[in-house]
């Protein structure tokens, strides 16, 4: 059983993994994701990560409905999703839950051919971290502020900066 810390408001997925491998110290990426997934996967996506029914599955308690929490609260399809056919976002959420979200299924959707482009590193907003770190102690990645086409945070009205993080 894996034990994920409690996620924060906005949270991507990426970033409540990333906070359990601080906190746990794990050096090997490869040995966390055999870990929070209970099996090997090629990626945790930053944007729309797969296999989050095997990542549910490695948690105590299994409440039902959980991986549809992470989904709606935790990835970006919600604001992706008004822009899709129905059965688009019904299969991708599906995919979401039992495999990877693939390049075949990201040009269905319009990704690769949008004039809005994706950014290139995680960003943040400097007022969020601040604002973060003075409640919580630590600060984290808002889904909000990954999304194609945002670059002013919601909240507090400041550009959002690039971090080192590549985003692959």
């Amino acid at each position: 059983m894996v034990m994920l810390p409690d996620p924060y408001p906005d949270e991507l997925v990426y970033s409540i993994c990333a906070r359990y491998q601080a906190y746990m110290r794990y050096r090997s990426i490869r040995v966390l994701k055999r870990r929070l997934f209970g099996k090997p996967i090629p990626r945790i996506a930053i944007d729309l990560p797969g296999h989050l029914g095997s990542l549910v599955n490695q948690l105590p308690g299994r409440e039902i409905g959980a991986v549809d929490q992470l989904i709606e609260g935790h990835t970006l399809l919600p604001f992706y999703r008004p822009f899709l056919p129905l059965d688009v976002a019904t299969q991708l959420k599906r995919r979401m839950e039992v495999d990877v979200v693939d390049g075949t299924m990201l040009m269905r959707l319009g990704f690769l051919s949008s004039r809005l482009c994706a950014p290139q590193h995680l960003r943040f907003c400097p007022a969020c971290v601040e604002d973060e770190r003075d409640e919580f102690g630590e600060c984290y990645w808002h889904r909000v502020h990954q999304t194609p086409g945002i670059e002013v945070c919601p909240v507090h009205a400041v550009w959002l900066e690039s971090s080192l993080i590549q985003i692959p």
